[in-house]
């Protein structure tokens, strides 16, 4: 059935079926290279009975080469047997590649870009006395550029965009 999967959806780049204990139980992949399982703190996030799935933000395939590698998300569920018992974790890793061709596609007026990010993953503060502490976001990661965005442009738009704004915060 997982190769029947793998063959029939080409966005799918590995399907796979973890015991309770997080070692896999059956597997299919399009490349040995692809296969990475969920890790220990994924894997917990089930086992603790947090929630019944999990959705990874866009990550490289491959993120020694971001510009060469092509975007993915994992997306996981709960499998629980009749007397709702955790039995495992199915889950996916699903290329989005075809996004990126998507993006790779269009045309911004004569001299426009395109810059994608994600939202970050976390907030933190920074005392700076005893009395006064100051949010900092985290800055967005950069996960799509269209040809002809410098590092200048990345970090003019994470200095001036108002991020907040952007995610409805």
């Amino acid at each position: 059935l997982f190769e029947v999967m793998l063959s029939s959806h080409p966005s799918i780049r590995v399907l796979y079926l973890l015991d309770p204990d997080g070692k896999t139980v059956v597997r299919a992949v399009r490349s040995e290279d692809d296969y990475r399982p969920l890790g220990p703190d994924q894997i917990a996030y089930f086992t603790r009975g947090r929630s019944n799935h999990l959705l990874t933000q866009p990550y490289f395939v491959d993120p020694t080469n971001r510009q060469g590698s092509s975007l993915a998300i994992t997306y996981a569920v709960r499998v629980e047997d009749q007397k709702r018992a955790f039995g495992g974790i199915l889950a996916t890793e699903v290329s989005l590649q075809f996004i990126q061709d998507i993006l790779g596609a269009v045309q911004v007026g004569q001299t426009g870009q395109i810059l994608v990010i994600a939202r970050p993953k976390a907030s933190r503060v920074e005392v700076l006395d005893s009395q006064a502490a100051t949010r900092r976001e985290t800055m967005p990661e950069v996960i799509y550029t269209s040809s002809g965005v410098t590092a200048q442009d990345i970090t003019d738009f994470q200095r001036n965009f108002p991020i907040d704004l952007a995610y409805g915060d």
